[in-house]
């Protein structure tokens, strides 16, 4: 699959990146300049996404390859309309 250039958001700062789906996830390029580590999150779009593993491609402090899983932080959401009959519950 191709390359998808994204943005991203790292400690409030937004960084140009790419991404791409793999047999065991997404895989991610972002910038060195991040200061990304493994177990560190990132946002894309609305996503939080934490990174398994960042390593630096041929130790210049260029890129990082990072591969990721979605974060559940996500809140439920009341499901039902409340009563608005005006009668008490029983």
């Amino acid at each position: 699959m191709a390359w998808e250039l994204v943005e991203v958001s790292i400690k409030k700062k937004s960084w140009l990146a790419h991404k791409k789906s793999t047999d065991s996830g997404l895989e991610w390029t972002i910038p060195c300049a991040t200061g990304l580590k493994a177990g560190g999150t990132f946002t894309c779009g609305d996503e939080t996404l934490t990174a398994q593993t960042c390593v630096d491609v041929a130790q210049r402090g260029e890129v990082f390859i990072v591969t990721t899983q979605e974060t559940n932080d996500v809140k439920s959401k009341a499901r039902r309309a409340k009563d608005s009959s005006g009668e008490e519950d029983t």
